[in-house]
């Protein structure tokens, strides 16, 4: 997830406030910082996501499936907990 325009800008309303002036390159260089960090926390999720993919299927091919009412259940408990 990229840090959005609004928070960036508040960001820097933020700074400016407070004095802190920073040079135009400056801004620019923290900003593509934090879109490589967001990037990079992304990729990390996505990974995640694959593998647990890979491991659902393999309890698949391997008849260790469970039935759709109980993955369902499961689904729904996992999302009422965030």
């Amino acid at each position: 997830m990229y840090p959005s325009r609004l928070n960036l800008k508040t960001a820097l309303m933020k700074e400016s406030a407070l004095g802190a002036t920073l040079p135009a390159s400056e801004v620019i260089r923290e900003a593509l910082r934090l879109l490589e960090i967001a990037e990079a926390a992304k990729q990390r999720r996505l990974i995640d996501i694959r593998q647990k993919i890979d491991r659902g299927l393999e309890h698949l091919d391997q008849g260790r499936g469970i039935d759709p009412e109980t993955a369902r259940a499961k689904l729904r408990a996992a999302r009422r907990k965030k």
